[in-house]
């Protein structure tokens, strides 16, 4: 899964980014396996730098990074390139509080079988410092 920047009302003055790892369990990077935001935090879409979640039957526990600005209450739109390599899969991305408050979900996204760019749309009630991925079957 590739992660865009953080869009408010389609439009954005200064990026926000993934800017560190805070609970990454279970999930990998490549080409970078040490520090997973760093495989999702470029301008352009790379299908060849992205993070893999661990199997979705085994209910595996979400991504969140660390974002740079943080980015006040309002409307975003995360852009993200995903697939799915099991037989179903979704995702749903989630602003999140320095304290891990949830501020703001999208709803879930099915994904195919092959790279396809999702924009995910989120209101936020409150500052958001992080960036929670959520994956189910």
């Amino acid at each position: 899964m590739w992660w865009g920047p953080l869009l408010q009302g389609g439009a954005v003055t200064q990026p926000s980014r993934p800017t560190s790892d805070v609970t990454v369990s279970g999930w990998t990077g490549s080409p970078n396996n040490t520090n997973l935001y760093d495989d999702i935090d470029e301008s352009a879409a790379s299908d060849s730098d992205y993070i893999l979640s661990p199997s979705v039957s085994s209910s595996p526990g979400p991504a969140i990074f660390g974002l740079s600005p943080s980015l006040a209450a309002g409307n975003y739109t995360v852009n993200l390139r995903a697939r799915r390599t099991g037989s179903v899969g979704q995702v749903r991305a989630l602003l999140v509080d320095g304290s891990g408050t949830t501020v703001g979900t999208s709803s879930w996204q099915s994904l195919t079988t092959t790279y396809t760019t999702y924009n995910l749309s989120i209101t936020t009630t409150g500052t958001t410092a992080r960036l929670r991925f959520e994956v189910q079957e």
